[in-house]
């Protein structure tokens, strides 16, 4: 197994000099200076300091030393091996230096949950450096994609045997107190070192949607694992996946073909129609901020960046870059408009369970038969144009546990209408989209409603159906 190799890094400069375990005076002064006048040569003798750390990082199992053999992309632990040595100004070993340094994973991937987290939101690992050495630091790395590099960095962290004794204790979060229990309120040396990269597969939009963690907040939610990081996702090209039977490759891999399924005032829906989980967590919205002029639903597209976001419980990613699938004979034609997949149909058992409806969120789904609510409630007693007080928010809450029932002032925020179905509920949006009154239709049945779905974890109930045309709203 080759080594992967850090490369140096140059002096820091002052910040280096500052050291506080390596200070030391400058002499002959410029009076020695004076006394010897002509010929006088002025020796400076710097401080000894580690300036930065020569940094190696491998996969126990080998993968990721080319580009060519990707280590996979995955929510379970993978263990790894790295070599730490802090190095002086010539480049050589320090072996003065001892102290504990951060260990984190640039730009992505994750230590065990347990792991310290900096205020920029990155996990780290501690380890103790002796001798300017730590051989053999065993580490456990789950989710990373992309170009992965391991960054080496000196807080100058001295954990206290005592966390009540620590220095840092009653003054954390002042400078130099890494944490409660640092016994060293000073700060070190800045010394750095960043690894050569392992190469990780990247993820898939089950990857960005499937979470692992349970939203603890009171409205509950299930945030996306990878909430926060920038992501690419790659795509085969409609030549490669003719049909759905070419989802798998010759050698049992499995593909994944991304689909435009719906265009929005601000974004788009996208489904993974070869997902290996059928069409739970097959599908996420960009939020690009205005309707892409570009795409039209049936594209199938070869790439797509965006940074992961929680939106009011939604999992969209923002700021999005996308590569469309075009074909060279019909530029213009979506590749895959024969494959958009058809909407999931909701039953009432579905509704009622979170995880299920976490599942389609973003994706395609119908309701047959549902009831629209018989009362549109206005709860602004007072009649200043808002719900507060008591009475008021009562009368918003009734409402909101009643069926047949919609709050007049959340329905002219939101444009949102309910229906329900065997007793459950869904809500709907229809403004903008289809020329309907739900105020003229009160109690009457809805033969089909088609749309995507979307998570409001304040809304009463929590999910959304947007149909995205006529063709979608049968009354």
């Amino acid at each position: 197994m080759t080594r992967r190799q850090g490369a140096y890094l140059p002096p820091l400069g002052a910040r280096a000099m500052r050291s506080r375990r390596h200070a030391q005076a400058l002499v002959p002064t410029a009076l020695a200076c004076a006394l010897l006048w002509a010929g006088c040569v002025e020796h400076r003798h710097y401080p000894t300091s580690t300036v930065s750390f020569d940094v190696t990082f491998v996969a126990d199992s080998g993968c990721g030393m080319e580009p060519a053999d990707l280590c996979d992309h995955t929510a379970n632990p993978m263990a790894f091996t790295a070599t730490i040595r802090a190095l002086d100004a010539e480049g050589s070993l320090d072996s003065s230096f001892d102290g504990t340094v951060a260990l984190s994973l640039v730009p992505s991937g994750l230590f065990p949950d347990d792991s310290p987290v900096l205020t920029n939101g990155r996990r780290v690992v501690m380890v103790k450096v002796t001798a300017g050495e730590a051989l053999d630091v065993h580490l456990e790395i789950s989710r990373a994609f992309g170009d992965v590099r391991l960054l080496v960095e000196d807080y100058g962290y001295t954990k206290a045997e005592n966390v009540l004794e620590a220095a840092c204790l009653d003054i954390y979060p002042a400078p130099g107190c890494f944490a409660v229990d640092d016994d060293d309120p000073d700060f070190g040396t800045g010394a750095a070192g960043v690894s050569e990269p392992i190469h990780f597969a990247n993820p898939t939009i089950h990857d960005i949607q499937a979470t692992d963690v349970e939203n603890v907040l009171e409205l509950g939610g299930f945030p996306s694992p990878l909430f926060g990081f920038r992501v690419t996702i790659d795509a085969s090209s409609r030549d490669e996946v003719p049909t759905l039977a070419d989802c798998t490759d010759g050698q049992g891999n499995q593909r994944e073909l991304m689909v435009v399924t719906g265009l929005t005032v601000d974004g788009f829906y996208v489904t993974d129609v070869c997902n290996a989980d059928s069409t739970a967590f097959a599908s996420v919205y960009m939020y690009n901020f205005h309707s892409p002029e570009d795409l039209v639903r049936g594209d199938c597209l070869l790439e797509l960046v965006g940074t992961v976001e929680e939106f009011q419980g939604f999992t969209e990613m923002k700021n999005p870059a996308w590569v469309v699938d075009v074909d060279p004979e019909d530029p213009e034609a979506p590749r895959c408009a024969d494959l958009l997949p058809a909407p999931t149909e909701l039953t009432a058992a579905m509704l009622a369970d979170s995880l299920t409806m976490e599942g389609l969120e973003s994706s395609l789904v119908s309701i047959t038969g549902a009831t629209l609510a018989s009362e549109f409630r206005s709860c602004d007693l007072n009649g200043n144009g808002a719900i507060g007080g008591s009475d008021e928010w009562d009368c918003s809450g009734e409402c909101g546990d009643d069926l047949d029932c919609v709050v007049l002032e959340g329905y002219q925020t939101y444009f949102q209408w309910s229906v329900h179905k065997d007793g459950q509920e869904l809500n709907v949006v229809t403004r903008g989209v289809i020329d309907f009154d739900p105020e003229q239709h009160l109690g009457e049945q809805i033969t089909r409603l088609v749309g995507t779905l979307r998570h409001l974890d304040f809304g009463r109930p929590q999910w959304t159906l947007q149909p995205r045309d006529e063709d979608d709203f049968d009354l």
